[in-house]
């Protein structure tokens, strides 16, 4: 086998091009690792504080335009009492295609035992459609977890007099959870996001341990593992291929090179894998490091301009903190969901629709 430089100029500037991105990506996927980092360490607190809180996770769908622009609101019902409308945001582009956002929300009575939510978006944006995959609320004080099965779009389509940007969901019972269907979709989701060495370097979950550069890390090294095996085989093992496929020329010979240096890239990547994720790293995604409280979020809503609806606005209580209602009136833009009797809280403002 001749290794000499000069008879191996292809193969040198391959690895020399393939190191040199493998850099660029390196950097590229620290950056977006360090920028999920930011918002990782507490959970916004959408709206006022208050002695009950829960905590939201909501998983938006893996197709690539199942994520939205628009501005997503909820509220909670329990056997006791309701949360009122919440509007979820924080400062990382929620609601992205395959992400899981966490919101907390706090009322000022507990909600019991929670039967349903009502989730919408105000259809605002470039691309508003958005499909919903799950909400999984859990009561901080009991420490319950409730889950809310969707897997929906939530979009107006003219081709769908049923579509609507709004949905009532109620919560899924222990047999439901245990559906064959339910649990295949769900091991698919996460199969498809966070087990596959190439495309979970995209679609990585935000909260996994298991980071892109540590995943782009094990990935290139089976690939270099890869080519090299096959160089060796190439070597070792040359005839002119005899079939051929449009202007690709192979060999049954190639087919198995494939398959066997495959084969033994596996164990490689496996323990690779099973090696990072045990590391410790400088920037923890324990929860541990989460504060007590989360951030006060500012609901950003419009104050609707239009007339004909029922939005009464008085004053009541003294002073700054005293809660302002108006009897005039105006319209609720299209789109928007905060009505049928809704209460949203705005910086001390109570908007109240009738």
């Amino acid at each position: 086998m001749d290794l000499s430089p000069p008879n191996n100029v292809a193969a040198i500037c391959l690895l020399v091009g393939l190191t040199f991105i493998y850099i660029i990506l390196m950097f590229l996927f620290r950056y977006l690792d360090n920028h999920d980092i930011k918002f990782l360490s507490s959970i916004p607190l959408c709206g006022q504080d208050g002695p009950f809180s829960y905590e939201i996770t909501i998983k938006t769908g893996m197709g690539w335009t199942a994520g939205t622009t628009a501005n997503v609101g909820i509220r909670l019902y329990g056997k006791d009492d309701k949360s009122g409308s919440r509007h979820l945001s924080h400062d990382n582009k929620p609601f992205q295609r395959g992400k899981i956002d966490m919101f907390q929300i706090a009322t000022q009575e507990s909600l019991g035992e929670v039967t349903r939510i009502k989730i919408w978006h105000d259809n605002t944006g470039l691309d508003p459609a958005w499909f919903l995959s799950r909400v999984i609320l859990k009561d901080l004080q009991s420490k319950k977890r409730y889950y809310f099965l969707v897997d929906d779009w939530l979009h107006i389509s003219p081709y769908d007099v049923n579509s609507s940007v709004e949905k009532e969901i109620y919560a899924a019972k222990d047999d439901e959870l245990c559906l064959f269907s339910e649990v295949f979709k769900a091991q698919k989701e996460y199969l498809k996001a966070d087990s596959h060495l190439w495309t979970s370097i995209i679609t990585r979950p935000t909260r996994s341990r298991f980071t892109r550069v540590m995943r782009l890390t094990v990935a290139w090294t089976c690939l270099l593992v890869f080519i090299l095996l096959t160089m060796i085989w190439f070597q070792l093992d040359y005839s002119i291929p005899t079939s051929q496929i449009y202007s690709f020329w192979f060999d049954a010979s190639d087919v198995v090179t494939g398959t066997v240096a495959s084969i033994l890239v596996f164990p490689l990547a496996i323990l690779l894998s099973f090696l990072f994720k045990q590391s410790k790293s400088s920037n923890s995604y324990i929860w541990p490091s989460r504060p007590p409280t989360g951030i006060v979020v500012p609901m950003e809503v419009e104050i609707p301009i239009h007339t004909d609806s029922g939005i009464r606005m008085k004053k009541t209580g003294s002073g700054d903190s005293g809660t302002i209602h108006d009897e005039s009136t105006s319209g609720l833009r299209r789109g928007s969901k905060f009505t049928h009797n809704s209460s949203l809280t705005v910086e001390g403002i109570d908007l109240v629709t009738v």
